[in-house]
């Protein structure tokens, strides 16, 4: 069965989040490989993510990555949620 398209609100969401776990890692000076060995995921796994090439990871591996950051899965999503939405109307971090 072929995946549907994401929409636009999807592709902006998996940005953001993509950001978010790029961001958390360098804030806690983790290197990709430290983050792999931890997860047991590939580095390359891990920066196809952070790029956005992968807008959508699974959620075990979304679960992998936020236990390994010591953060709560569902506030990295709403945080990555909130972003979306603050671009949106123009305003919070990226729109004041």
């Amino acid at each position: 069965m072929a995946r549907r398209p994401r929409t636009d609100a999807e592709r902006e969401f998996g940005a953001a989040f993509s950001r978010l776990l790029k961001d958390v890692r360098a804030a806690q000076g983790k290197s990709a490989r430290d983050v792999a060995r931890a997860t047991d995921l590939s580095t390359d796994n891990i920066y196809a993510i952070e790029r956005g090439d992968v807008l959508s990871p699974g959620i075990y591996t979304a679960h992998l990555l936020a236990r390994e950051y010591g953060a709560d899965l569902n506030e990295m999503a709403s945080t990555a949620l909130s972003q979306v939405r603050a671009s949106d109307t123009g305003t919070g971090a990226h729109g004041e």
